[in-house]
């Protein structure tokens, strides 16, 4: 792999991952233009990228989040109240909208070939420009990490099961879950990272034995400038999403996704 496609790869990674434009959607139709990652190694990497960026960019929270889990137990035997109840509530209510996950991770790429066609790719592009429209029209409430309900967690987490789907963001899918269950901005956006860390290790974990032992010496620097490109720019991607989220200005990716469904749409019409 070329140092050039490497940090193609690892740009489109960081930066779709958590803008709301999908990113399997966008490595699906690189793949389309003749272009794809270099093994299964490189994408593990490209993955544990975008999980790095997630950690740095909340990582007092996320701390926040790790000691309550080591804590909580101790505390249910001793009947003791969390000194911080809403770390603790986002905490249980990540741990349900995660839950929905179980029945599609074993079968993801099963599900994600089944629905990688361009017409398919199109379609859910489509369906994430809408739900940015509607979290910029009703994304008005103002609940914060404990007022998250059991029903708002199951919401937001079957929407992070459709967002499997090639094409259909799995941020802006969740975001919007989360501001239509009336999550505030500011906690919706930070609940939706937070609950995309597990999904990331998860899916790693799931190809990390079968790509081990397939590491070329070769490929390594590529592979490490890939994963530096991800990092960084999944690191700015998430400060760009805190912002417009803040303005109300999804609407611009909007029109980037409803623009790039129609000219796949179209191109495999005329095609």
């Amino acid at each position: 792999m070329s140092y050039s496609l490497a940090a193609l790869f690892g740009l489109v990674q960081g930066l779709t991952e958590f803008l709301p434009v999908s990113s399997s959607g966008h490595l699906a139709i690189l793949s389309m233009l003749s272009l794809s990652a270099d093994g299964a190694v490189f994408t593990l990497l490209l993955h544990l990228a975008t999980f790095a960026a997630v950690c740095v960019a909340f990582k007092d929270d996320i701390f926040k989040l790790i000691r309550e889990l080591f804590c909580y137990i101790p505390d249910r035997i001793r009947h003791r109240e969390s000194p911080n109840p809403d770390t603790r509530r986002m905490l249980e209510m990540a741990v349900i909208s995660l839950l929905p996950l179980i029945i599609v991770l074993p079968i993801k790429d099963t599900v994600e070939a089944a629905f990688s066609s361009p017409i398919a790719i199109g379609v859910a592009l489509a369906v994430t420009s809408v739900l940015l429209i509607l979290a910029d029209r009703f994304g008005n409430g103002d609940k914060t990490a404990g007022g998250i309900t059991v029903r708002d967690a199951l919401v937001i987490g079957i929407f992070q099961l459709f967002a499997v789907l090639p094409g259909l963001s799995r941020s802006g899918a969740t975001i919007t879950a989360a501001l239509l269950c009336g999550l505030s901005r500011d906690t919706a956006v930070k609940y939706s990272f937070i609950i995309s860390l597990p999904t990331i290790l998860a899916a790693v974990l799931l190809d990390l034995p079968d790509i081990i032992s397939t590491v070329s010496g070769e490929a390594l620097l590529p592979m490490l400038l890939g994963f530096a490109v991800a990092a960084v720019s999944g690191y700015f991607a998430i400060g760009l999403v805190k912002l417009i989220s803040g303005k109300r200005k999804f609407w611009i990716f909007s029109v980037y996704t409803a623009a790039l469904s129609a000219g796949l749409i179209i191109s495999q019409i005329v095609a």
